[in-house]
């Protein structure tokens, strides 16, 4: 929810007209613009607890990703049409939004697939890069434990697999730390070590390998990144103390354990991909009806219809796309280990 407040307050600082108080544009700037590096950390985990102990044969890599494209794909494919209609709706409706009816077929095309910026189109909605970079760290991390598979011990986490990600997690914080320049725009590389982390951590959390691969992967980071001022670069541990720390320390795991906790929980994924073209439409509106002219309670008004428009549509997307697609997902049998 602070991603989404980071985002839809954008669309309402001409409103404050700088009369906000200062600390609250910080908060949102801090945390808002850092709920990446956190988000990433805990889909590294995920995705390194869902492969646990699994017999990692071809079919089974095959029907996996099958199952992880039928659980995610639907609602983005909708959240790209209800762009595309919104653009379309604006053009229609406002003469100084006409060139947002142009619809190029290859962006779209390229968007189904999550390879957009790599092709160096721009993103349909201004979130859409974080699945790209996400997709291609799943296709990565399943071929790396595919590759160092022991048939024989499923259950057991191969020591070169563990050592292919610190590598690999080494030379993203190097490319990060340097800004070095990538020659393909859109590759996950710069962010590889947000998911190692998690992945890391899920590893020793469940006792398949050495905590000290934990210890380096946080000491790795603190040396290499710093402790920048940009807070951005310290989420990433903030998530490894949540994901450690959560389920033993007793406010945060009931915090988790809430009624409202649990429902925005299951609504994360719809309100990510809906909140940057409904609440910001929302919010682009009521400023074309109230006017411009900064206003705090315009601005307050706004952005609460925004943040209220942007849960509304998620749940709708939830309940009528990505509820069935996760349904139909599970239906999708994984071959079981012998062992």
């Amino acid at each position: 929810m602070l991603v989404v407040a980071y985002h839809l307050h954008w669309n309402v600082t001409d409103l404050l007209g700088g009369i906000e108080p200062r600390w609250i544009s910080e908060l949102l700037d801090t945390f808002g613009a850092a709920g990446v590096h956190m988000f990433f950390v805990l889909s590294g985990f995920v995705i390194a607890m869902s492969l646990r102990g699994a017999p990692l044969s071809w079919p089974y890599v095959g029907r996996f990703a099958l199952r992880r494209s039928v659980r995610l794909d639907p609602p983005y494919w909708a959240a790209i049409a209800l762009c595309l209609g919104m653009n379309m709706l604006a053009a229609r409706l406002f003469a100084d939004l006409a060139d947002r009816g142009h619809v190029d077929p290859g962006q779209v095309l390229a968007h189904l697939f999550y390879v957009q910026e790599i092709l160096g189109y721009e993103h349909i909605s201004a979130v859409f890069w974080t699945l790209c970079i996400e997709i291609q760290f799943y296709l990565f991390f399943i071929f790396v434990l595919r590759f160092w598979a022991i048939r024989d011990s499923p259950q057991k986490v191969p020591r070169a697999a563990v050592t292919t990600v610190a590598l690999v997690m080494l030379v993203s914080l190097l490319i990060d730390a340097t800004k070095t320049h990538l020659p393909v725009p859109g590759l996950f590389v710069r962010h590889w070590h947000m998911f190692a982390t998690g992945v890391l951590v899920c590893w020793v959390l469940h006792g398949d390998v050495d905590t000290r691969w934990a210890v380096a992967a946080v000491a790795g980071q603190l040396l290499i990144l710093g402790w920048m001022p940009n807070f951005s670069r310290i989420m990433t541990l903030v998530a490894v103390l949540v994901l450690v720390a959560g389920p033993r320390w007793g406010a945060v795991a009931s915090m988790l354990r809430s009624t409202l906790s649990q429902y925005l929980g299951r609504i994360s994924y719809s309100i990510y991909l809906t909140h940057a073209v409904i609440g910001w439409s929302t919010i682009s509106v009521m400023k074309r009806l109230l006017g411009s002219e900064p206003s705090l309670w315009h601005a307050v008004a706004s952005m609460t219809a925004g943040l209220a428009a942007s849960v509304i549509s998620a749940d709708l997307l939830n309940r009528l796309i990505e509820r069935p697609a996760i349904r139909l997902s599970k239906r999708i049998e994984l071959p079981v280990s012998r062992h």
